[in-house]
C-alpha cells in the first residue's frame, strides 16, 4: 500500500509533434512515439485540453502504448497494429455536440478510438485519503482508455457483437482484458473487491438468478446482472484459456445458444456454472464489515421511506423507484418489489426492517434520521448540532448530503440519504438518480461542491489507513534512530578520545 499511489521507473521520451494534418473534429495537437516494434500509438488532444493532460502527455503515451501492446499479445494480433486515441476536452465535446449528435463515449473511430476526460474540479472523487489527485487523474482516463481500446481490437479483430447475449460476453471479455492490461491499479475494483466479492454478497442474500437467465438476450437484465456474467467470463478464461472463451464469443456474436458451452468446454452451462461457484466459495470472502451497495436494494424486496413532514421528498422517492425499475428489474421475472411508504405510515422502522430492505430519505434534525442511525452497525453516521455527522466530520451546510446503504442490527440493509436541505435532496437526486454514481458503490458525500464516492471497502480502509502508514513509515523511523545513536556512539568516542 506504501507505494501503491506513486510512478516510477518513467523514461522520459522526446514527444514528437506529428506531421499528419488532424481531422476538422480532432483539432489540436497529435502527439506521437516512435518506437522498434509492431504496435504504434498516437495520442491526440483537441482544443481546450486540461492543464494536467498536457503536463503528462508523454507519461500518458507510455502507459497507453504499455496497455495497447499487452492488449495486442494476449489477443495474438499479428502484424503492424497503430491506433489513434483522441482525447476530447469537455469544451470541445460540448462544441461538437452543437454542430452534430454526439455518440456515447468511448467512441470507437475507424482507426482508433476517442475518450473524453474530465477535468478534476468537474469530476466525481473517490473517498479514499489515500488517493492522490494525479493517481485518480490516471484512473479516470485509463478506465476509459482501456474500455475503448478493448472495444476497438475486439470489434476489428475477433467479432462485433450482434446481440445482446454476445454483447454479455463481450463485457467479459472486456474485464478480463482490462484486469490483466491497466498499467494503473483500478481504485474502484480495488474498494468493491470486484469482480467476485460483489457477486458472493449477492449469492449469499438471495439476490441472485442462474446464469442461464442472466446470459439471456434482455438488456436490463444483462445490466442488472452484470457482476455474475463478468466474474464468470473471468474464471472461465482464466481457469480454460482465452482462445477457448473467443471461440465462444464469436459463436454466441452471431447465432447465441447455451450449446456452445458444451462444443466447447465438453460441460454444459449448468455444470460449469457449478464449478465457478464452488471455486467462488472456495477461494474469496468479503469481509465481515462489507458494506451493501446500490444495486443489492434494487434487486430486492425494498421499501422507500420518506420523511412525511417533507412532502417534497416523495417526488425523490419515486425518481428512485423508477431507476431502480428501469435499471435492474423491469424487463426481469424477479419475486422482489419495491414501494413508497411515507414514514406517518410506518409504525416501527425495525419491525421493516425484519421484512424487507429499506431506503430512508429525510432530514438530519428528524426524529426518523436519528431512529434510522440507531438502527445502523458501525459509528459511521450520527447527528450533530445543524447537520449529520460522518465518520469524525459534521456537516452543516445547506448543499451538504450523504447517502450510504449499510448493514444493521437487524436482518436486512438500511440505505439512507440525508442532508440540511430538503430541496437540496430533490435537486440532486433528479441530477443524480442513480444517488451513488455507481452500481457497486454504498453511498457518496456531496461537500463543498464536490461528490465523493464511497465503496464497500472503503471505510475498512479508513480504519486501517494509519496502520499502514506508520508501517510505511516504520523502516525509516528505524534507520534514523540507528544513524542517530551511531552519531551519538562516535561523538562520545571522541570526546574520551
Amino acid at each position: 500500500m506504501c507505494g501503491r499511489m506513486q510512478f516510477s521507473g518513467f523514461l522520459i521520451l522526446f514527444c514528437l509533434l506529428s506531421s499528419l494534418f488532424l481531422p476538422v473534429n480532432h483539432a489540436g495537437r497529435a502527439y506521437e512515439v516512435r518506437q522498434e516494434g509492431n504496435v504504434k500509438v498516437i495520442i491526440h488532444l483537441t482544443t481546450g485540453a486540461d492543464p494536467w493532460l498536457k503536463h503528462n502527455v508523454v507519461r500518458i503515451h507510455n502507459l497507453a502504448e504499455e496497455l495497447v501492446s499487452k492488449i495486442v499479445k494476449m489477443l495474438d494480433i499479428k502484424g503492424d497494429v497503430s491506433i489513434n486515441i483522441t482525447i476530447y476536452s469537455i469544451e470541445y465535446f460540448r462544441e461538437l455536440g452543437k454542430r452534430r449528435y454526439v455518440p456515447y463515449f468511448p467512441e470507437i473511430t475507424e482507426n482508433g478510438v476517442a475518450v473524453i476526460y474530465v477535468p478534476y474540479k468537474l469530476r466525481y472523487h473517490v473517498f479514499d485519503s489515500n488517493v492522490t489527485e494525479d493517481y485518480e487523474n490516471l484512473n479516470h482516463l485509463f478506465l476509459m482508455i482501456s474500455d475503448a481500446v478493448d472495444l476497438y481490437f475486439i470489434r476489428n479483430y475477433i467479432s462485433p457483437s450482434f446481440n445482446d447475449v454476445a454483447a454479455n460476453f463481450r463485457e467479459g471479455l472486456n474485464l478480463y482484458l482490462a484486469m490483466k492490461t491497466l498499467p494503473v491499479e483500478p481504485i474502484e475494483f480495488e474498494l468493491n473487491g470486484y469482480p467476485n466479492e460483489p457477486v458472493l454478497y449477492l449469492f449469499d442474500h438471495n439476490a441472485d438468478i442462474p446464469l442461464k437467465e442472466a446470459f439471456s438476450g434482455l438488456i436490463a437484465g444483462g445490466l442488472a446482472y452484470r457482476a455474475e456474467i463478468e466474474s464468470f467470463a473471468y474464471w472461465l478464461i482464466n481457469n480454460y484459456g482465452l482462445s477457448k472463451y473467443l471461440k465462444l464469443y464469436k459463436l454466441m456474436c452471431w447465432s447465441p445458444s447455451i450449446k456452445y458451452f458444451k462444443e466447447v468446454y465438453g460441460l454444459g452451462l449448468d455444470e460449469l456454472e457449478g464449478e465457478w461457484l464452488n471455486y467462488l466459495r472456495s477461494n474469496y470472502r468479503y469481509p465481515s464489515d462489507y458494506e451493501p451497495f446500490y444495486k443489492y436494494l434494487a434487486l430486492t424486496n425494498t421499501t422507500i421511506v420518506y420523511d412525511g413532514d417533507y412532502p417534497q421528498l416523495r417526488e425523490a422517492a419515486q425518481l428512485i423507484k423508477s431507476v431502480m425499475l428501469f435499471d435492474y428489474t423491469y424487463s426481469y421475472p424477479l419475486n422482489n418489489s419495491i414501494v413508497i411508504e411515507s414514514s406517518t405510515e410506518v409504525d416501527d422502522l425495525a419491525n421493516l426492517l425484519l421484512r424487507s430492505n429499506v431506503l430512508v430519505i429525510t432530514l438530519s434534525n428528524t426524529s426518523l434520521f436519528r431512529s434510522a442511525v440507531k438502527l445502523m452497525e458501525g459509528n459511521y453516521v450520527g447527528y450533530c448540532s445543524n447537520g449529520f455527522r460522518f465518520l469524525n466530520k459534521c456537516y452543516t451546510n445547506a448543499s451538504d448530503m450523504l447517502t450510504l446503504v449499510t448493514n444493521t442490527n437487524q436482518t436486512k440493509a438500511l440505505g439512507i440519504i440525508t442532508g440540511n436541505n430538503a430541496t437540496t435532496i430533490t435537486k440532486y437526486i433528479e441530477k443524480h438518480p442513480v444517488f451513488t454514481l455507481g452500481d457497486y458503490a454504498s453511498g457518496c458525500l456531496y461537500t463543498n461542491n464536490s461528490v465523493y464516492v464511497i465503496y464497500p471497502l472503503t471505510l475498512q480502509e479508513i480504519r486501517t489507513a494509519r496502520p499502514n502508514q506508520v508501517h510505511c513509515l516504520m523502516p525509516v523511523a528505524i534507520i534514523i534512530l540507528a544513524l542517530l545513536t551511531i552519531a551519538l556512539a562516535y561523538l562520545v568516542v571522541r570526546r574520551k578520545v
